[in-house]
């Protein structure tokens, strides 16, 4: 049990981490500003601590993937369907790999996008909620997941129809605001759970 806690509360330190270099990066950054430019620009190498940037956004891939390893072990304690376990930990590590990739290569390089694998997070909570459908206990964490998934699509939405080089980074912020929270609701209650004697299906 404490070795699957430390692995979730390595996706926790991986969100407290990557807000608090995001805030202090960009407080360093002058005339930076948060509404009109994305968080990708803290790595360019006109910034101020590109190097800084990159080695903290592969720290934070490095550890959501690390909590992956947490959800996989934690849901195959709830649920016999091990495959839909192991594919909603795959998107959570995805995410990982692709801050991996961005904090690697600095924007304008095409790989620091990470090839689109960062997208596989709008899709896990799909996942996440068919892998606990038909456990009553889980009935509560399948709804979170399924509304989790509309509001990333409503979010999606909205950006694309109203961001543009004005307020791009607001948006992109909420999208990440949005992802993280998703993911710390979701650690805490897998963490409570863990430390529930009566954890079972």
């Amino acid at each position: 049990m404490k070795n699957i806690n430390s692995l979730l509360y390595a996706g926790i330190a991986a969100i407290i981490i990557n807000i608090t270099y995001t805030i202090l990066l960009a407080f360093l950054y002058p005339k930076y500003s948060h509404v009109s430019q994305i968080i990708s620009e803290l790595g360019m190498e006109n910034a101020p601590y590109p190097e800084v940037f990159g080695f903290m956004e592969i720290l934070t891939g490095c550890l959501l993937i690390i909590s992956s390893l947490g959800i996989v072990t934690s849901l195959n304690r709830v649920s016999n369907k091990k495959t839909l376990v192991k594919v909603s930990a795959f998107c959570a590590a995805l995410f990982g790999v692709n801050y991996i990739f961005s904090g690697s290569f600095s924007l304008p390089d095409e790989r620091h996008n990470g090839y689109g694998l960062g997208a596989a997070i709008i899709i896990a909570p799909l996942f996440f909620a068919w892998a606990v459908t038909g456990i009553q206990k889980q009935l509560l964490f399948k709804v979170f997941h399924i509304g989790a998934f509309i509001i990333f699509i409503v979010t999606i939405t909205i950006m694309v129809t109203f961001s543009d080089m004005s307020n791009q980074g607001l948006f992109q912020r909420l999208l990440v605001f949005t992802n993280f929270l998703w993911l710390f609701i979701t650690y805490v209650y897998l963490l409570k759970q863990e430390n529930n004697s009566n954890f079972k299906e």
